[in-house]
C-alpha cells in the first residue's frame, strides 16, 4: 500500500539540498542509516535515482525512504519513474530526456499532486521540453 504524499506539508524553500543516490548506494548495508542521518537534517530533499533498479525493487526501496522522510518532515523525490513516485507516495518525480514525455508527466503529476522537474543537459534538450 503506498503512503500518502506531504506536498502540502514539505516546506520547499527551506530545502537547499538535494542528496541523490546512485545504483550503487542504494546497494550499501548502511544505506537506509545514511538517508535517515540526511532527512534529519530537515535541509535536504532525498532523490532516489537508481536507473539500474526494476521497478519493483526500486519502490520497496520507496517505501523505507517515504517512511524515513514523512519522520523527518523533509521531501522524497523519485527520479526517472512518475509510477514509482505515485505509488510511493513521493512528494515529486525528476525527469529527463528518456523518460516520460512532459505532457504525460504533468497530467499525471497534476492528477496525484505531484511536483515535477526536468533535467535538460544541451540545448537542444531545453528547447525539446
Amino acid at each position: 500500500m503506498a503512503a500518502d504524499s506531504q506536498n502540502s506539508k514539505v516546506n520547499w524553500q527551506k530545502i537547499s539540498v538535494h542528496a541523490v543516490t546512485s545504483d550503487n548506494l542504494v546497494s550499501s548495508p548502511d544505506f537506509f542509516e545514511k538517508a535517515a542521518a540526511v532527512a534529519s537534517s530537515k535541509k535536504a530533499a532525498i532523490n532516489l535515482r537508481a536507473h539500474r533498479l526494476g521497478g519493483r525493487r526500486l519502490f520497496e526501496i520507496a517505501l523505507k525512504l517515504r517512511k524515513i522522510t514523512t519522520a523527518a518532515g523533509t521531501p522524497l523525490v523519485v527520479a526517472g519513474r512518475v509510477d514509482v513516485a505515485i505509488a510511493a507516495g513521493a512528494d515529486a518525480v525528476q525527469l529527463g530526456a528518456h523518460t516520460v514525455p512532459l505532457e504525460a508527466a504533468a497530467e499525471l503529476c497534476g492528477k496525484h499532486g505531484k511536483k515535477f522537474g526536468y533535467s535538460c543537459h544541451s540545448v537542444q534538450e531545453v528547447v525539446a521540453a
